[in-house]
Protein backbone atom coordinates (compact mmCIF):
# COMPACT_ATOMS: atom_id res chain seq x y z
CA UNK A 1 0.00 0.00 0.00
CA UNK A 2 3.02 2.59 1.18
CA UNK A 3 4.32 1.82 -2.52
CA UNK A 4 1.77 2.31 -4.37
CA UNK A 5 1.25 5.64 -2.58
CA UNK A 6 4.62 6.66 -2.80
CA UNK A 7 4.52 5.40 -6.50
CA UNK A 8 1.86 8.09 -7.37
CA UNK A 9 3.25 10.38 -5.70
CA UNK A 10 6.65 10.31 -8.20
CA UNK A 11 4.13 10.01 -11.20
CA UNK A 12 2.50 13.63 -9.66
CA UNK A 13 6.30 15.15 -10.20
CA UNK A 14 7.31 13.03 -13.23
CA UNK A 15 7.73 16.81 -15.14
CA UNK A 16 10.73 17.78 -12.77
CA UNK A 17 14.02 16.94 -14.31
CA UNK A 18 16.98 16.09 -12.44
CA UNK A 19 20.07 17.18 -14.47
CA UNK A 20 18.51 20.13 -16.67
CA UNK A 21 20.88 21.64 -18.38
CA UNK A 22 21.95 24.95 -17.14
CA UNK A 23 23.10 27.22 -19.71
CA UNK A 24 25.44 29.11 -17.89
CA UNK A 25 27.01 26.13 -16.06
CA UNK A 26 28.90 23.91 -18.72
CA UNK A 27 29.16 20.96 -16.34
CA UNK A 28 25.45 20.66 -16.51
CA UNK A 29 25.33 20.24 -20.02
CA UNK A 30 26.99 16.92 -19.90
CA UNK A 31 24.62 15.80 -17.06
CA UNK A 32 22.37 12.96 -17.91
CA UNK A 33 18.95 14.13 -17.77
CA UNK A 34 17.03 11.92 -15.59
CA UNK A 35 13.22 12.26 -14.51
CA UNK A 36 13.16 12.97 -10.88
CA UNK A 37 10.58 9.94 -10.82
CA UNK A 38 12.89 7.70 -12.55
CA UNK A 39 15.56 8.65 -8.98
CA UNK A 40 12.23 7.96 -6.38
CA UNK A 41 11.27 5.09 -7.95
CA UNK A 42 14.80 3.77 -8.66
CA UNK A 43 15.62 4.48 -5.14
CA UNK A 44 12.19 2.93 -3.73
CA UNK A 45 12.70 -0.60 -6.14
CA UNK A 46 16.13 -0.31 -4.68
CA UNK A 47 15.18 -0.27 -1.07
CA UNK A 48 12.82 -2.82 -1.36
CA UNK A 49 15.23 -4.89 -3.41
CA UNK A 50 17.49 -4.53 0.05
CA UNK A 51 14.83 -5.64 1.97
CA UNK A 52 13.84 -8.88 0.35
CA UNK A 53 17.46 -9.68 0.22
CA UNK A 54 18.01 -8.89 4.32
CA UNK A 55 14.43 -11.54 4.54
CA UNK A 56 16.39 -13.95 2.07
CA UNK A 57 13.73 -13.15 -0.55
CA UNK A 58 16.58 -13.90 -3.12
CA UNK A 59 14.08 -13.86 -5.66
CA UNK A 60 12.01 -11.23 -5.07
CA UNK A 61 14.98 -9.29 -4.57
CA UNK A 62 16.67 -9.92 -7.95
CA UNK A 63 13.06 -8.66 -9.91
CA UNK A 64 12.87 -5.24 -7.79
CA UNK A 65 17.29 -4.96 -8.26
CA UNK A 66 16.28 -5.45 -11.66
CA UNK A 67 13.28 -2.77 -11.84
CA UNK A 68 15.81 -0.06 -10.00
CA UNK A 69 18.26 -0.49 -12.61
CA UNK A 70 15.56 -0.13 -15.77
CA UNK A 71 14.94 3.06 -13.67
CA UNK A 72 18.51 3.79 -14.57
CA UNK A 73 19.15 4.52 -10.29
CA UNK A 74 22.64 6.53 -9.91
CA UNK A 75 23.23 3.21 -7.33
CA UNK A 76 23.33 1.32 -10.87
CA UNK A 77 26.88 -0.28 -9.46
CA UNK A 78 25.45 -0.97 -5.83
CA UNK A 79 22.30 -2.41 -7.52
CA UNK A 80 24.15 -4.89 -9.80
CA UNK A 81 26.21 -5.99 -7.18
CA UNK A 82 23.92 -6.57 -4.60
CA UNK A 83 21.91 -8.30 -8.14
CA UNK A 84 25.25 -10.88 -7.91
CA UNK A 85 25.04 -10.98 -4.53
CA UNK A 86 21.94 -12.97 -4.79
CA UNK A 87 22.50 -15.08 -7.99
CA UNK A 88 25.64 -16.13 -6.79
CA UNK A 89 23.11 -17.65 -3.47
CA UNK A 90 21.18 -18.85 -5.70
CA UNK A 91 23.89 -20.86 -7.26
CA UNK A 92 23.20 -19.16 -10.31
CA UNK A 93 27.19 -18.41 -10.98
CA UNK A 94 27.20 -17.96 -14.45
CA UNK A 95 25.21 -15.18 -13.87
CA UNK A 96 27.00 -13.73 -11.28
CA UNK A 97 29.87 -13.45 -13.54
CA UNK A 98 28.23 -11.75 -16.32
CA UNK A 99 26.82 -9.31 -13.95
CA UNK A 100 29.75 -8.85 -11.91
CA UNK A 101 31.82 -8.39 -15.90
CA UNK A 102 28.98 -5.39 -15.87
CA UNK A 103 29.57 -3.59 -13.23
CA UNK A 104 33.02 -3.81 -13.47
CA UNK A 105 33.24 -2.88 -16.99
CA UNK A 106 30.47 0.30 -16.62
CA UNK A 107 31.26 1.55 -13.76
CA UNK A 108 35.03 1.74 -14.31
CA UNK A 109 35.57 4.12 -10.66
CA UNK A 110 33.05 2.58 -8.92
CA UNK A 111 33.60 2.14 -4.66
CA UNK A 112 32.33 -1.03 -5.26
CA UNK A 113 35.45 -2.13 -7.70
CA UNK A 114 37.00 -4.20 -4.83
CA UNK A 115 33.68 -5.98 -3.54
CA UNK A 116 32.92 -6.87 -7.40
CA UNK A 117 36.48 -8.00 -8.22
CA UNK A 118 36.53 -10.83 -4.77
CA UNK A 119 33.00 -11.68 -5.54
CA UNK A 120 34.48 -12.42 -9.11
CA UNK A 121 37.31 -14.14 -8.47
CA UNK A 122 35.20 -16.18 -5.72
CA UNK A 123 32.79 -17.16 -8.24
CA UNK A 124 35.38 -17.99 -10.81
CA UNK A 125 37.33 -20.53 -8.45
CA UNK A 126 33.83 -22.28 -8.28
CA UNK A 127 33.71 -22.88 -11.35
CA UNK A 128 37.13 -23.62 -11.49
CA UNK A 129 38.65 -21.18 -13.76
CA UNK A 130 41.61 -21.08 -11.60
CA UNK A 131 43.64 -18.92 -14.09
CA UNK A 132 41.21 -15.50 -13.95
CA UNK A 133 40.65 -15.89 -10.80
CA UNK A 134 44.05 -15.87 -9.57
CA UNK A 135 44.35 -12.62 -12.01
CA UNK A 136 41.61 -11.08 -10.09
CA UNK A 137 42.88 -11.51 -6.91
CA UNK A 138 46.12 -10.45 -7.72
CA UNK A 139 44.72 -7.35 -9.12
CA UNK A 140 43.42 -6.90 -5.75
CA UNK A 141 46.62 -7.42 -4.12
CA UNK A 142 48.05 -4.83 -6.61
CA UNK A 143 45.36 -2.36 -7.25
CA UNK A 144 43.71 -2.17 -3.60
CA UNK A 145 46.54 -2.86 -1.64
CA UNK A 146 45.04 -1.19 1.77
CA UNK A 147 41.91 -3.17 1.01
CA UNK A 148 40.18 -5.47 3.60
CA UNK A 149 40.11 -8.44 0.51
CA UNK A 150 43.95 -8.46 0.33
CA UNK A 151 44.33 -10.58 3.59
CA UNK A 152 41.74 -13.03 2.21
CA UNK A 153 42.86 -12.57 -1.30
CA UNK A 154 46.32 -14.01 -0.70
CA UNK A 155 45.09 -16.83 1.49
CA UNK A 156 43.21 -17.34 -2.15
CA UNK A 157 46.25 -16.91 -4.50
CA UNK A 158 48.32 -19.50 -2.09
CA UNK A 159 45.17 -22.15 -1.92
CA UNK A 160 45.11 -21.85 -6.04
CA UNK A 161 48.89 -22.64 -6.48
CA UNK A 162 48.77 -25.18 -3.74
CA UNK A 163 45.78 -26.99 -5.68
CA UNK A 164 47.60 -26.43 -8.93
CA UNK A 165 51.09 -28.58 -7.36
CA UNK A 166 52.48 -25.30 -7.53
CA UNK A 167 54.01 -25.32 -4.03
CA UNK A 168 57.14 -23.31 -3.83
CA UNK A 169 54.67 -20.31 -4.79
CA UNK A 170 52.13 -21.76 -2.49
CA UNK A 171 54.85 -21.94 0.23
CA UNK A 172 55.88 -18.42 -0.31
CA UNK A 173 52.57 -16.94 -0.42
CA UNK A 174 51.73 -18.84 2.98
CA UNK A 175 55.42 -16.52 4.41
CA UNK A 176 54.19 -13.73 3.07
CA UNK A 177 50.62 -13.36 4.77
CA UNK A 178 52.80 -14.75 8.29
CA UNK A 179 55.30 -12.32 8.15
CA UNK A 180 53.09 -9.44 7.02
CA UNK A 181 50.07 -10.12 8.47
CA UNK A 182 51.51 -11.89 12.25
CA UNK A 183 48.36 -10.35 14.08
CA UNK A 184 45.66 -11.58 11.27
CA UNK A 185 43.61 -14.62 12.47
CA UNK A 186 44.10 -16.60 9.61
CA UNK A 187 47.70 -15.93 9.52
CA UNK A 188 47.27 -19.25 11.90
CA UNK A 189 45.90 -21.08 8.91
CA UNK A 190 48.87 -20.21 6.72
CA UNK A 191 50.83 -21.51 9.32
CA UNK A 192 49.40 -24.61 9.01
CA UNK A 193 49.78 -24.90 5.29
CA UNK A 194 53.38 -24.19 5.65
Amino acid sequence: EWFRKFTASAEKDSGSWVGKQDKSNPASQTAPQIPAKNLKLGDAHLRIADSYYVILDYYNALDYYDKSLAMKSPDADYALLQKAMALGLLKKQDEKITTLETLLGSFKNSSYSVDATYQLAQAYTLKDNNDRALELFNIITNEYPNSSYVKKSLLNIAQIHFNKGSYDLSLGVYKSIVSNYPNYEDSRLALEQI
